[in-house]
C-alpha cells in the first residue's frame, strides 16, 4: 500500500572545524551541488527507521531501485567461504563477471553492495555501502 514519507533538507554533516570544510555524512551532493540523492537517501532512512538500517539491511538496495525504477530485479550473492557455505548457489568471481557483463548487454542497472558497515574495507580502495556499476573491464 502507497505510503507518504515527508522529510526536509537538513542532512547529517560532519563537523566544521580548524579549516575542514563540513560536508554530508552519507550521499554526497552532485558535481552540481545538487542534493536530490541525499533527499531521496534520506527519505529511505526514514522509511526504514534511521540511516544505520540502510547498511544493515540487505534488501535497501532491491527495494531503492524498484521503488525509483519500477525495474524487476535479481540477486546474485558473492563472498568468501562463510556465504558460500550458507549461500551454495553464490557465484565464484567468473560467474560474477560474466553476469555482470550479460546483464550490462541487457540494459540492466546494477549494484553491488557490501554489509560490513559503512566505513568497512573492501581491500580495492571501496568501503561498504552500494555502488553501481557502469561497466565491466
Amino acid at each position: 500500500m502507497p505510503h507518504t514519507i515527508i522529510v526536509d533538507d537538513f542532512l547529517p554533516r560532519t563537523a566544521s572545524w580548524a579549516g575542514i570544510v563540513e560536508h554530508n555524512i552519507f550521499a554526497s551532493a552532485g558535481e552540481d551541488d545538487s542534493i536530490w540523492a541525499a533527499i531521496i537517501e534520506k527519505a529511505f532512512a526514514k522509511n526504514f527507521g534511521n540511516y544505520y538500517r540502510l547498511v544493515e539491511n540487505r534488501t535497501v538496495a532491491i527495494d531503492a531501485m524498484r521503488t525509483l525504477t519500477g525495474a524487476p530485479y535479481e540477486t546474485a550473492w558473492h563472498g568468501d567461504e562463510i556465504i558460500s557455505e550458507i549461500m551454495p548457489n553464490a557465484y565464484d568471481e567468473d560467474q560474477l563477471f560474466k553476469l555482470f557483463e550479460q546483464r550490462l548487454e541487457e540494459g540492466a542497472i546494477l549494484q553491488t553492495q557490501k554489509f560490513n558497515g559503512p566505513y568497512a574495507s573492501l581491500g580495492h580502495g571501496l568501503s561498504g555501502g552500494i555502488y553501481t556499476v557502469l561497466g565491466v573491464i
